[in-house]
């Protein structure tokens, strides 16, 4: 509950400030009554708007989950919420006022809708740009930090630094898989303790398999992400 007496506060401070102005402007005096009752109905109107928010966002989530490009997928999330949001709270806030509900509720979609769009395609760039990922095209931008050339010579256990990270290359299969190629496992190590551990298998130089998978460092439970996420994209994913 903690998380909404911010910001139903700083509505209803909006929205008390704004009834007295508008009595400042419209009467050439500041009724306390108005003013108690805007900041009423703006913090209502908050909780209210909230709890829509908080109903719809996991379903338009679950619409939009196919959507590539960070900016696009985010922008279109809130934008549709923002669009039922700014509708719900426009109605309302017209039917407090005695205005027309149909307009009120097509003016705040629209408002919300933009600014759900406007948001959204921000904090989806932000958030590519963060982890390194094309905002366009949801793609890593980064090259894998251990390619097969580092394999080379390697035929047992090796530590291998690569611009300031920790790896553990443990050889497995060398040429004598019934494809003559050879497996590896990749491990990140993280302030002494394993963080992740990749199987990548190599043929004629080139990775014909590899998935890498998580360590919780703490409790042990091993994780994997979506590709886009983590340092070795998924090929071709076989057993260990």
């Amino acid at each position: 509950m903690s998380e909404y007496i911010t910001p139903v506060g700083a509505s209803a401070l909006v929205g008390a400030g704004n009834a007295a102005l508008g009595g400042y402007i419209n009467n050439g005096r500041v009724d306390a009554k108005e003013v108690i009752m805007g900041g009423i109905s703006s913090g209502v109107m908050s909780v209210a708007t909230a709890g829509i928010s908080n109903a719809v966002s996991p379903y338009v989530s679950k619409f939009t989950s196919g959507i590539a490009s960070p900016v696009v997928k985010e922008a279109v999330t809130k934008g549709v919420v923002g669009l039922g949001v700014g509708a719900a709270s426009g109605a309302g806030g017209a039917a407090m006022s005695g205005e027309d509900i149909g307009s009120g509720a097509l003016n705040g979609a629209a408002w919300g809708a933009g600014i759900g769009l406007a948001t959204g395609a921000y904090s989806g760039f932000r958030d590519a740009k963060a982890h390194g990922v094309n905002p366009w095209t949801g793609k890593s931008n980064n090259s894998q930090p251990i390619l097969p050339k580092d394999f080379q010579g390697i035929n047992e256990k090796t530590n291998v630094e690569k611009d300031g990270r920790q790896w553990e290359i443990k050889p497995r299969i060398q040429g004598t898989s019934g494809d003559g190629a050879s497996s590896y496992h990749v491990i990140e190590i993280v302030d002494g303790t394993t963080n992740s551990v990749t199987h990548i298998v190599i043929k004629d130089g080139v990775i014909i398999h590899q998935h890498q998978t998580y360590i919780s460092i703490g409790t042990g439970n091993q994780q994997q992400f979506p590709d886009k996420w983590i340092d070795f994209p998924t090929i071709n994913k076989i057993k260990d």
